[in-house]
Parts: structure tokens; C-alpha cells; sequence
């Protein structure tokens, strides 16, 4: 018996091809790590438009809060500037009296009730809107006592129960105009 050698047998080399399985993995890590820095970009941007928002946010309230104190202090000025001309056309021997002079002062006392009514409108909350009616008040009543005196001619004089009524009624504004400046009033360094 002869043998003949055999023919050698080719195997083709083994091809991996991967496995379905194997295939969706990659393609799931991949396009997950993709997902993944999208969220991670998303939520920067939502991040740095919520700090912007609230920088701006701030920034508004912080230019309405300085627009008030502004609009407090100039109040609180021409506020002192009636009362030190109440005071000085209410003194002894002051040509104050004259009927001029006294319409000058409740014209400039109508000036600052506008101003007041303005500065209500744009209180800020509930206890700045009560300080800005209480010198409103206050005011009233000082314009009341200030007509009831001019009524009178001022023939009572200083001593007399009208101006006494005015003297009142003055200091009484002078301490709601203050009450009104308190919070926002910054005493100086020394």
C-alpha cells in the first residue's frame, strides 16, 4: 500500500468577526461618552446663564435700592430746608407773618407732599411705604397748623396757642422726616 502523502489542507485563517453583542457595547460606550459630555455642556450653559440672570437680577435691585436712598435723602433735605424756614418765619419779630411769605411756605410743603406720594408709589415694601405715610402725616399736619396760624394773622404771636400748635406739629415732622432717613442714613467715620 502505497500512501500518498495528503494534500495539505489549507485553513483559512480564522477571521473574528465580533459578536452582535460585543458591537452594540462599543457603539453604546461611544455614543454614551458622547451623551454623557453633552449633559455635561448643558449643564454648564444652563449654570452660567443662571449666574448672569442673577448678576443682572442683582445689579436691578441694586440700582432701584440706591435710586431710593437717593430719592430719601433729597426728600430728607428739602424736608429740613421747610421745617429751618417754618422755624425762621415763625420767630419773634420775623416778618414771617405776611401772608406772602406764609403761601411760599405751603407751597413748598406741596412740593415735598408730591415728592412723598412719589416716594410711596415706589416703596420698596411694606414698612418703608408706613415710614413714608408717617411723614406724609406729619406734613399734613404741620401744613394744617401753619394755615390755622396765617388765619389767625399771626396776631398771637410766638407765644400765641397757634404757633404753639405749629412748634408742635413741626418737631413732630422733623422726627418722621428722620424716622424715614434712619435706615438708609450712614453716620460719618470718624
Amino acid at each position: 500500500m502505497t500512501t500518498t502523502p495528503a494534500a495539505p489542507t489549507t485553513q483559512a485563517p480564522a477571521t473574528t468577526q465580533p459578536s452582535p453583542t460585543a458591537a452594540t457595547t462599543a457603539a453604546a460606550t461611544s455614543s454614551g461618552s458622547s451623551l454623557l459630555w453633552l449633559w455635561i455642556l448643558l449643564g454648564a450653559l444652563v449654570v452660567i446663564g443662571l449666574i448672569v440672570w442673577i448678576a443682572r437680577a442683582s445689579g436691578r435691585r441694586s440700582a432701584a435700592a440706591a435710586g431710593w436712598r437717593s430719592t430719601v435723602a433729597d426728600v430728607y433735605a428739602r424736608g429740613e430746608a421747610l421745617a429751618d424756614a417754618v422755624r425762621i418765619a415763625d420767630r419773634p419779630g420775623a416778618p414771617g407773618y405776611t401772608a406772602g411769605h406764609w403761601a411760599g411756605l405751603q407751597a413748598r410743603a406741596d412740593d415735598l407732599a408730591q415728592e412723598l406720594y412719589r416716594l410711596r408709589e415706589s416703596a420698596r415694601g411694606e414698612g418703608d411705604r408706613l415710614l413714608v405715610d408717617d411723614t406724609l402725616t406729619a406734613l399734613r399736619g404741620l401744613r394744617s397748623a401753619m394755615a390755622d396760624e396765617q388765619a389767625a394773622g399771626g396776631a398771637g404771636g410766638p407765644g400765641s396757642p397757634e404757633a404753639a400748635r405749629v412748634h408742635g406739629r413741626l418737631r413732630a415732622f422733623e422726627n418722621s422726616l428722620a424716622a424715614l432717613r434712619e435706615p438708609y442714613h450712614q453716620a460719618p467715620r470718624i
